[in-house]
């Protein structure tokens, strides 16, 4: 009976960090697909990677440097912006290995440390802070606040 027991609950670990790294891929897909979409400037692209009720949030800082800025746009807003520039003009990406991501059921929030490029130069780096939902399996965007700054950028 003891041995049972056992291995029932070394099933149930090895499961629970199964499904665990599972989400991790399918969140990291998710963020890597936005990223694509926004380089291909495919405004479809990056719209599926949101749900219905999602908001973006920029925060920057004033340029006197005395205040924090704070915009608050909508996905699709997000995505016209995009699209006004040629096919690989954003090119955002994931910096090192420090990416984060945390679950709980349907919730998952990622904190992506990331480098942006515009047009092939160097434009900012900060962090992406999503948050998810699941829904029917799959994950979709519900906020996105970032930071942007010029200087302490990882390359």
């Amino acid at each position: 009976m003891i041995k049972k027991s056992i291995i029932l609950v070394i099933a149930i670990c090895f499961l629970s960090q199964a499904n665990a790294q599972s989400s991790d891929s399918v969140i990291t897909k998710t963020i890597n697909k936005l990223f694509s979409a926004m380089k291909m400037a495919n405004d479809s692209l990056i719209l599926d990677c949101f749900s219905n009720n999602a908001r973006l949030q920029s925060i920057t800082r004033s340029a006197d440097d005395k205040n924090v800025i704070v915009n608050t746009f909508l996905p699709k807003d997000f995505a016209t912006n995009v699209i006004k520039r040629p096919q690989g003009s954003y090119d955002e990406r994931i910096i090192g290995n420090d990416l984060s991501i945390k679950n709980d059921g349907e919730l998952t929030m990622a904190w992506v440390p990331y480098v942006f490029y515009l047009d092939g130069k160097f434009s900012h780096c900060g962090v992406d802070l999503f948050s998810f939902i699941q829904d029917h399996g799959e994950y979709k965007i519900s906020n996105l606040v970032f930071n942007m700054r010029k200087t302490e950028c990882k390359q």
